[in-house]
């Protein structure tokens, strides 16, 4: 684990090596000693896939809202305009943290013997759901685990897993894919 502040580790996409796990235990941690635990899970789903987007094409502000989007390649290899959120801000400029949020407001209204574990797979849930609306879904040939395709900014194709990892460092399997 790296040495910073939990609040970094919400708002920061470009903190190395910041695992799923680690940026929901910093979630819980700054959600403890605020009346809008929402709020703070929605920063920290922000900031990973952010930093998927990061990965993926150039970062813009949007000319209408001011929000930060980014263009990437779709399914299809189109360009597309897209948010944080998952949201096709070339559609316009809804509030695409709007569903998001609902979703986790929802969520946390229920009781937790693991709040981290929790705020995980609630991380983690978001962050399949934007894949699933950008990449193309297929299956892992080495561990049969769901992998999503993501073009990068170097034209490269990436698996990722759900949780929004490259699925070359996360596959169970690694050692038998590299050979």
């Amino acid at each position: 684990m790296i040495h910073t502040k939990p609040v970094d580790v919400l708002i920061e996409p470009v903190i190395p090596a910041i695992t799923l796990h680690d940026r929901a235990r910093a979630c819980h941690a700054v959600a403890r000693h605020t009346n809008k635990p929402s709020r703070v899970l929605l920063c920290a789903v922000h900031a990973h896939i952010t930093a998927i987007l990061d990965r993926c094409g150039p970062r813009a502000t949007c000319g209408g809202c001011h929000a930060p989007v980014w263009s990437v390649r779709g399914l299809k290899g189109r360009e597309l305009t897209v948010d944080p959120a998952g949201g096709r801000h070339d559609r316009g400029c809804a509030d695409a943290l709007g569903p998001m949020r609902i979703r986790i407001e929802t969520a946390l209204r229920r009781e937790y013997d693991d709040p981290v574990a929790a705020y995980t797979e609630l991380i983690r849930a978001e962050t399949a759901l934007f894949l699933q609306a950008l990449g193309s879904q297929a299956l892992c040939s080495a561990c049969d685990q769901p992998v999503y395709w993501l073009q990068h900014l170097t034209g490269e194709r990436v698996p990722y897993s759900p949780a929004g990892v490259d699925h070359a460092e996360d596959c169970p399997k690694r050692e038998s894919r590299e050979k």
